[in-house]
């Protein structure tokens, strides 16, 4: 919800440098239902609160593309577990960002061509 509060109508952009910090910690262990419980739970609370205004386009529209956006965000968490195996100790910290990163390039392509609502950059337009 913190990251959510950083878009408009809150608008609260300096609270999107905290936001994901949670979420990275929980990132660093190497349980994977752990990493994908919380990638959903985080995917479906923020395109949830952000996307709201979907609604106005039918529940199954809102349900849908809210459902979407967190499975990308969870498939890119959970490969960042298994790319984060694979790196040196010294560059494992790297994993996240990489997934987000990820994460905002596919949203930017999936679906019909894009949706970036909620890209990072986003919340910083202020």
């Amino acid at each position: 919800m913190l990251l959510a509060a950083s878009f408009p109508p809150l608008d609260l952009g300096w609270v999107a440098f905290v936001a994901l910090v949670p979420l990275a910690l929980v990132s660093r262990t190497d349980d994977r239902r752990k990493i994908a419980f919380a990638g959903a739970s985080f995917g479906v609370i923020f395109f949830g609160c952000l996307l709201y205004w979907i609604r106005l386009f039918g529940l199954p529209a809102y349900v849908g593309i809210v459902v979407l956006e967190a499975s990308i965000f969870t498939l890119v968490l959970c490969a960042a577990l298994f790319a984060r195996r694979g790196l040196p100790a010294h560059l494992k910290f790297v994993a996240f960002a990489l997934a987000i990163l990820a994460g905002e390039y596919i949203r930017g392509h999936v679906p019909f061509g894009g949706f970036t609502w909620g890209g990072l950059a986003y919340s910083q337009h202020n």
